[in-house]
């Protein structure tokens, strides 16, 4: 398996027609006023499925050493005859206790083996800059 993209945002919107609209995408550093309410979601592109017809999903953030939040293992069913595969996932809330290096770290299990992929991201936390007078 290989990661095509791991896309981390505020939100992922599913659409009727299948389209997906990524909302607040993060370029670089997040920088949030407080530690509370954060809600993160991520998009990973996985190719090399072919085949595989489910798979087991385990999602974990932490911070350095520390393990903030682990889901339970969720099942995946899939088209095994395509060969690529769309997860989409929110976190809620994200656990971002202080400023630091956030991994999300997201592990595939199948019948051939496991593999996890890690997606880095920075969170400060500093309260938001005043607002402007209008001129």
């Amino acid at each position: 398996m290989k990661v095509e993209d791991f896309i981390v945002c505020e939100d992922v919107r599913l659409e009727v027609s299948g389209l997906m609209t990524l909302v607040g995408f993060f370029a670089g550093a997040l920088r949030i006023p407080n530690p509370g309410g954060l809600k993160l979601s991520f998009v990973l592109v996985v190719n090399g499925m072919h085949g595989i017809d489910r798979f087991l999903l385990l999602v974990e953030t932490r911070l350095g050493k520390e393990t903030l939040s682990k889901t339970g293992v969720i099942e995946c069913k899939r088209q095994p005859s395509v060969d690529s595969h769309t997860i989409v996932h929110t976190i809620a809330p994200f656990p971002a206790p202080r400023p630091g290096m956030y991994d999300i770290r997201v592990t595939l299990e199948t019948s051939t083996g496991a593999e996890t992929f890690t997606k880095t991201i920075a969170i400060d936390i500093s309260p938001q800059p005043p607002a402007q007078p209008a001129r």
